[in-house]
């Protein structure tokens, strides 16, 4: 992770643990926003009546994605006969019509999202983006007002405070810089090579941020170059 500890007590390690419980939701949400055309889950939760027999659909039979970015077709492979008019009517109900069965394996071509589509997804990304870094930003301003509250009923003297203060400033910027990192390659999965970086996270940013997730020590000299 982008953040070592310097300085931890009981306030930055408060911080520290809330600001990763927004990080691990908005992966989350993130993944979520970005499964264009992803049917891996398509079986799950279905039962089928096979010789008298019930089994779940997902052991008798096994999703095979296209490994695109964005996927332009699956396959349905069936390890056991018996399964294809509850497959077929699934399709259906899902709206895939460009299905072809050839023995075993079913072959169902993908449309692409429209361009519309696609802005629109990244847009959800921003949207999503904005509001965790907000989460971890009133983090940031609630500890600091408790590191100051700290102070004045004498639980923290003034250096710890300010060291405190310092780390969970530090620790909330670097997360910043990691959300919309993490936004901008969501946003890269959507619009391929018509992802644009925009004023509030530059392509020296991303660099910035990505030579500090492999360990290198960035210096401030290293903006202005």
């Amino acid at each position: 992770m982008l953040y070592e500890k310097d300085h931890e007590n009981t306030y930055t390690n408060s911080a520290k643990n809330r600001m990763v419980d927004y990080l691990d939701e908005y992966i989350l949400q993130l993944e979520a926003n970005t499964q264009l055309n992803n049917y891996e889950r398509f079986l799950y939760g279905k039962t089928v009546i096979i010789d008298n027999k019930k089994y779940r659909l997902n052991d008798v039979c096994e999703i095979i994605m296209c490994e695109k970015t964005i996927p332009t077709f699956f396959q349905i492979k069936m390890h056991m006969d018996g399964a294809q008019e509850m497959l077929t009517e699934m399709l259906e109900e899902a709206e895939l019509t460009d299905v072809t069965l050839k023995g075993m394996v079913y072959h169902v071509k993908l449309a692409m999202p429209t361009d519309e589509k696609l802005d629109e997804l990244s847009g959800k990304i921003k949207i999503v983006s904005r509001t965790q870094i907000a989460n971890i930003t009133k983090v940031k301003a609630e500890t600091v007002q408790r590191i100051q509250k700290g102070v004045q009923a004498e639980f923290i003297d003034i250096i710890e405070s300010s060291l405190s203060s310092r780390e969970v400033t530090k620790l909330h910027e670097e997360l910043r810089q990691y959300f919309m990192y993490l936004a901008a390659n969501a946003q890269k999965k959507i619009l391929g090579k018509h992802f644009k970086f925009e004023d509030d996270f530059t392509a020296q940013d991303y660099d910035r941020t990505t030579r500090m997730i492999n360990g290198e020590v960035i210096d401030d000299d290293d903006d202005d170059d």
